[in-house]
């Protein structure tokens, strides 16, 4: 407390203003020394959220009742706040939830709509249809008695598969009879390979026809048994021949047999001279040389080398397949020799007397230490497509049923005599395998019709341009990049048949599911694909058909192609210039007319320019020329169902892309010590090519495959009138 001043006692200005500069010191004494609380001014105006310090009375004077006035008035006002904010929410719900079922109703009601559109389409394209499959119907019943009166005239000893008696008697005469000599094993064996591959094509047709699997299945077992019954021929032949090789051997001091029938050969040398410096065994008929390690001096054995024409049935368990054929190569033991005796001829029968024994390599108890491989030299067919410089060679393995690499070095191959020379540790049976989606995805196709009856399909695969000519019920091979398939160009051949005999020479383009899982594609639906090919199968009389890089972006349940108009087959627009070009979506519920471009568009979106439509044909009513129409109409259904059925068996849809080019790896540059930055991802994508390019140039590759004097399609007219 300031000192009390005496009663009554005037105080001079100098005292006055020294009492009051002491009662301001003790105030702030009073503030310094007294209880001091901070109070944070978070309503104060002037200086909101300020720390004062004051003594606890002075600051409930002053601020106290204001303080509780502004807190409780914020809380009523945030609550008010968040009240208000629910109730919004709450309206902004119901509105949504209001706007998605309107939508919801509309868009039901379209589809609704849409599908009672459809209904009546397909309703109106009812008797096309029907007459489209009866006509077919006669077709093939047609075609099927022709080929039963050329059966019949041509009788012979070789059953048709599907006369289930014939196949029966067959099997049973081929595993009571052999032959005595190879020749006549070879031929034999070639007529089991021809009803081999005759049940296989049937297998094909009945497959691609979609019959029951017990009726597919009779075929498979009819395959294996053939398989079987080859080997077995041979085996015989060969069994009995090792027995005669000692008498043959005196008389005549020859050790070996072999015989060729086309490009079936088989080789066979028994160990009888046991001479230490035989190294080689050389054929220079069959074009077969054996180089033989030193353990094979001295052993009881025999060897037996053949090429046979046919590839196994089984599917290998991994990417490989074979091709050409398959390249025995067999170690034999050779049976005990006969013994005379008294005026008797003394035979020992054994299971050697009507089959072989095959011994394994290396040799069981051979502690020489690491065994030698064989050598093997021949030639290869000339029906068989070897693209790599160096192919690869592989041997059966028959516990995990597929195709091995190990044991075979040493691989060398001259293109200019197709001589191929490879070193083995396997005594089993060999053959050139390739990967079976060596040529997949397909990078393009295009078909540009000739005339209403006839259309040229080129498919671009790997850098290999196929042109296949479409016609009546079958289709012709007109080139390819590889002559080893010369022997099939010019054909009418069934398309799934011309795909299959492509895929023996090497040419492999039937691809299944599972092959989508190792290739850059987009797997469609099956009933999607199959809509597809059907339906824009029908366009084909007057319009040109392409494929689209958005068919891989579209998803696994449509399919996008590309349609341009054929006025005049002798004056075909192009693809790269024509601005008539019409993209089409499929679905599983029709089909329209996407507004998109190849080349301007930059990413995929479903935006059409009309409805669904159950065909091609009402799809393009308005946008293509009545005699278009009336082509479409009058199409031969021979004609439109070749390419169908070339389409599906392709799996044009499924397996065609453009595979995106991958970003090249950065490259850092070191200037005077100095690292130089690496390039942005969008500097590197503005630096490689990009997808719709390669496609541009694509489209005019693939607009300059057809020759100018092309009986398929006529040059171009200088005047476009």
């Amino acid at each position: 407390m300031p000192p009390k001043q005496p009663a009554n006692k005037k105080l001079s200005k100098q005292e006055l203003k020294a009492q009051k500069k002491e009662q301001k010191g003790w105030f702030r004494s009073f503030l310094s020394k007294g209880s001091i609380c901070m109070f944070k001014a978070r309503n104060w105006e002037p200086f909101p959220g300020l720390l004062i310090p004051c003594a606890p009375m002075f600051t409930w004077l002053v601020f106290g009742k204001e303080i509780l006035h502004r807190l409780e008035k914020k809380k009523e006002d945030a609550k008010k706040l968040a009240e208000e904010r629910k109730r919004l929410a709450e309206e902004e719900a119901k509105r949504l939830e209001e706007e998605a079922r309107l939508a919801s109703e509309a868009e039901q009601a379209r589809l609704k709509a849409e599908f009672e559109c459809i209904l009546q389409e397909k309703g109106d394209l009812s008797s096309f249809f029907e007459w489209r499959s009866s006509t077919l119907a006669k077709l093939e019943a047609t075609i099927s008695s022709q080929e039963d009166w050329t059966r019949f005239v041509e009788a012979g000893g070789i059953p048709h598969p599907t006369n289930e008696g014939n196949m029966n008697n067959y099997f049973d005469c081929l595993e009571t009879s052999w032959d005595e000599s190879y020749t006549a094993a070879l031929s034999t064996v070639k007529s089991i390979y021809q009803v081999f591959l005759t049940t296989e094509e049937i297998l094909l047709l009945e497959m691609e026809k979609g019959n029951t699997c017990d009726f597919l299945a009779r075929f498979e077992i009819y395959m294996k048994k053939l398989e079987l019954l080859m080997q077995k021929q041979m085996d015989r032949t060969t069994a009995y021949l090792l027995n005669k090789s000692y008498e043959v051997f005196k008389q005549t001091n020859e050790s070996t047999v072999w015989a060729m029938a086309g490009e079936w050969k088989i080789y066979l040398w028994i160990n009888h001279m046991k001479n230490p410096r035989l190294r080689a065994l050389h054929e220079p008929t069959l074009g077969v040389t054996i180089t033989i390690p030193k353990a094979f001096t001295f052993a009881n054995v025999a060897i037996r080398a053949y090429h046979q024409m046919l590839n196994p049935f089984l599917k290998s368990a991994n990417i490989y397949l074979s091709v050409g054929g398959i390249f025995g190569l067999d170690i034999l033991s050779i049976p005990p020799a006969s013994r005379s005796a008294k005026g008797w001829t003394l035979e020992h029968v054994t299971m050697m007397t009507s089959s072989v024994v095959h011994l394994g390599y290396p040799f069981a108890g051979d502690s020489s230490g690491a065994p030698s491989s064989i050598g093997l030299e021949l030639t290869l067919p000339t029906n068989l497509i070897v693209t790599e410089t160096i192919p690869e060679i592989g041997w059966w393995n028959d516990e995990e049923e597929c195709w091995k690499k190990d044991g075979i070095t040493d691989v060398e191959y001259d293109k200019l005599t197709r001589t191929l020379k490879f070193q083995t540790l396997k005594a089993r049976p060999h053959s050139i395998i390739q990967s079976r989606v060596k040529y997949y995805p397909y990078h393009s196709w295009i078909l540009i019709p000739s005339s209403e009856i006839k259309a040229l399909f080129v498919l671009e695969s790997h850098g290999s341009m196929i042109k296949i000519e479409v016609g009546n019920r079958c289709c012709k091979l007109l080139d390819t990049p590889f002559c080893e398939c010369k022997h099939i160009i010019g054909q009418d051949l069934d398309p799934i048949i011309l795909l299959k005999r492509l895929s023996r020479c090497g040419l492999h383009l039937m691809p299944v599911d599972t092959d989508g899982k190792l290739v850059y594609s987009c797997l469609k639906e099956n009933n999607v694909e199959r809509y597809a090919c059907e339906d824009i199968g029908l366009a084909i009389p007057a319009c040109a058909i392409a494929s689209s890089k958005w068919n891989v972006e579209a998803g696994q349940d449509s399919c996008v192609v590309r349609v341009l108009e054929i006025p005049d087959p002798c004056f075909p627009p192009t693809f790269e210039k024509s601005k008539e070009i019409r993209m089409v979506l499929y679905k599983a519920k029709g089909n329209a007319i996407l507004n998109m471009s190849e080349r301007k568009s930059k990413d995929y979106k479903e935006d059409l320019l009309g409805e669904f439509h159950a065909s091609i044909m009402v799809t393009l009513r308005d946008s293509v020329a009545r005699e278009s129409l009336e082509k479409m109409e009058k199409a031969d259904p021979g004609f439109t169902n070749c390419f169908k059925r070339l389409a599906l068996g392709l799996r044009l849809f499924s397996f065609t892309a453009v595979e995106p080019l991958p970003l090249p790896p950065p490259i850092q540059e070191q200037v005077q010590g100095v690292d130089q930055p690496t390039s942005s991802p969008e500097q590197q994508q503005t630096q490689n090519p990009s997808t719709e390019s390669v496609s541009q140039d694509n489209d005019s590759a693939v607009a300059a495959l057809a020759p100018q004097n092309s009986p398929l399609e006529a040059p171009q007219s200088s005047n476009p009138a």
